[in-house]
């Protein structure tokens, strides 16, 4: 498992190992490409009481609290683990937002709007089945669906990333990854 010194992979081990300098740059380098990933994926009603940088913090924080346990089994593991954890935190700003009224509203003008908590628990159970689903597929369709559907990357990119011939047969790795997927959904 070598890596160049300076990828983020080579300052993931090098981090893992106790390397604080390693731990520094990792997490300057991921929080900028988090920053990218949750500008506008925080609520409205929050954005003037919660930076984005700062929920992209925690979710740093979540993850490098248990950087040692993490043995990753590709390349992309760990950027997987890493997004899933800030999807989550993204989700815990959605319900507190849900939660607390605007500013200029008071207790008798609140009229309940959005999902009733019984569509919030069907929507909450629906993401963990896909959560779980995804967990119990194979180490490269994970990587697969995080490419295209956590990242956004183009098929062009997901086929250099994943070594595949074309942005085609990227496509259909992916299509395949989701179909597998679907099936593991289904009780």
């Amino acid at each position: 498992m070598s890596a160049p010194m300076d990828s983020t992979r080579g300052l993931f081990f090098r981090a893992k190992s106790g390397d604080l300098e390693a731990r520094e740059r990792l997490w300057e380098k991921l929080r900028a490409r988090l920053c990218r990933y949750a500008h506008g994926r925080l609520p409205q009603r929050l954005r003037s009481l919660v930076e984005t940088d700062d929920v992209v913090q925690e979710a740093l924080a979540q993850t490098f609290r248990r950087i040692d346990l993490f043995d990753p089994k590709h390349s992309g593991a760990f950027g997987v683990a890493l997004h899933v954890t800030m999807k989550r935190c993204l989700i815990d700003q959605h319900r507190r937002a849900d939660r607390r009224p605007a500013a200029d509203e008071t207790a008798t003008s609140l009229v309940a709007e959005g999902p009733s908590p019984m569509e919030q628990a069907i929507e909450k159970e629906k993401l963990e089945r896909v959560f779980s689903a995804r967990s119990q597929l194979r180490e490269e369709d994970q990587a697969l669906l995080h490419a295209r559907l956590d990242l956004e990357l183009g098929f062009s990119d997901v086929a250099l990333l994943f070594g595949k011939p074309s942005p085609d047969a990227a496509r259909v790795a992916f299509e395949r990854a989701v179909k597998r997927l679907v099936a593991k959904m289904v009780p």
